[in-house]
C-alpha cells in the first residue's frame, strides 16, 4: 500500500473527502516525525514501535579503487511491529512446513534500489524457520546468472524484523560492507561514475554512461 491508497482507505473508514483523510495522514507522519526527533521513539501499542538508532562512524573502501573512506556517524528509523498478521489457527509448524515448501526467500528491505548489487541473503543461525536453508544458494530475482549465498549472521540479522531474512549488498552499503568482510562475498559495484547503472546491474537496466 502507498501514501494514496493509504489516504484513500482513511477516507473510506473514517467518511472523510479525500482532501480532508490527506491532511489526516500527513499530521499523523508529522506528529510521529515530531516524536522521533523529540523524544526519539514512537510507540503505538497494538501496532509498533519506531525508534532512532545511530549508525557509528566506520571506515570503509571503495569497491572501484581500494582506497579506504571514512563514513560519518548517522542516524536512521527503524520499526518491530507488534502484531501478528497470521490466521489465529495457524501453527508454528505449519509456518515451517509452509517455508520449506517455497521456492523463494521472502526478504524486506528499505533499500530497494540496492537490490541489484545483492550477493547474499542473510539470515540468523537460530531461526528455525531458515535451518533448512544453510548453506544453500539462490538466483538473484532480477538477475538470474548471479548466485548467491545463503549465509548465518547473528550479528545483522534481527529473527524478529521483518522477515529474518536480510538482503546483503557489500559494495553499496556499510554495513553489509562488514558482512561481506565477514563471510567472503562477491563485493558488486553498479555503479557508473556518473550514478548510471553499469553492466553489472544486468542487461535490463544497465545504462551507457553519459559523455555530456
Amino acid at each position: 500500500m502507498n501514501k494514496n491508497e493509504l489516504i484513500s482507505v482513511v477516507a473510506e473508514k473514517a467518511g472523510l473527502s479525500k482532501t480532508d483523510a490527506a491532511k489526516a495522514v500527513d499530521a499523523v507522519f508529522d506528529g510521529i516525525e515530531a516524536s522521533l526527533k523529540e523524544h526519539g521513539e514512537f510507540r503505538n501499542v497494538g501496532f509498533g514501535t519506531f525508534h532512532v538508532v545511530k549508525r557509528a562512524a566506520s571506515v570503509g573502501r571503495n569497491p572501484r579503487t581500494g582506497e579506504e573512506i571514512n563514513i560519518p556517524e548517522s542516524k536512521q528509523v527503524k520499526n518491530r511491529i507488534h502484531f501478528d498478521l497470521r490466521p489465529v489457527d495457524d501453527s508454528r509448524d505449519a509456518e515451517l512446513a509452509r517455508l520449506h515448501d517455497r521456492p523463494f526467500v521472502l526478504v524486506a528491505t528499505t533499500r530497494p534500489e540496492t537490490m541489484l548489487g545483492d550477493t547474499a541473503v542473510a539470515v540468523h543461525p537460530d531461526d528455525p524457520r531458515y535451518k533448512h536453508l544453510h548453506g544453500k544458494f539462490v538466483k538473484h530475482p532480477f538477475i538470474p546468472d548471479r548466485r548467491m549465498p545463503i549465509v548465518c549472521d547473528d550479528i545483522c540479522v534481527d529473527m524478529e524484523f521483518g522477515t529474518g531474512a536480510v538482503k546483503i549488498t557489500p559494495a553499496h552499503d556499510p554495513n553489509d560492507y562488514a558482512v561481506g568482510e565477514r563471510h567472503n562475498l562477491e563485493f558488486i559495484n553498479i555503479l557508473n561514475d556518473d550514478g548510471t547503472l553499469n553492466e553489472n546491474a544486468g542487461e535490463k537496466f544497465k545504462v551507457s554512461m553519459r559523455t555530456s
